[in-house]
């Protein structure tokens, strides 16, 4: 018989995907075509939705976690953290520093 060394315990969370031109969006010299995906779901006070953004490059093996961000609850929860994740200085900046450690690794 195998020990019990935890118990776990499984949460729901919600998730959704997009693609990102690195060029474009950031100002880049790149062709990299980055898909950010975000996966998110209720704070335990259950009055915000925290979201965490991650990266990859379209079609590659490696994500790199990117941003956390929180809004309040409420309707169209997608596009609102698209919102607060396209106004944050630290999405975009974290970001653009991904895409130069992809680049790096040419």
């Amino acid at each position: 018989m195998l020990p019990h060394f935890f118990e776990a315990e499984i949460n729901s969370i919600s998730y959704f995907t997009f693609l990102l031109p690195a060029a474009e969006t950031l100002g880049l010299d790149s062709d990299k075509i980055l898909e950010i995906s975000v996966d998110y779901g209720l704070v335990p006070d259950g009055k915000q939705i925290v979201a965490n953004a991650w990266a990859r490059e379209q079609s590659g093996v490696i994500k790199g976690f990117i941003y956390t961000v929180h809004v309040p609850t409420g309707p169209d929860e997608q596009e609102r953290i698209l919102m607060e994740l396209n106004g944050s200085e630290g999405f975009l900046s974290n970001l653009a520093q991904f895409v130069a450690l992809l680049d790096s690794q040419e």
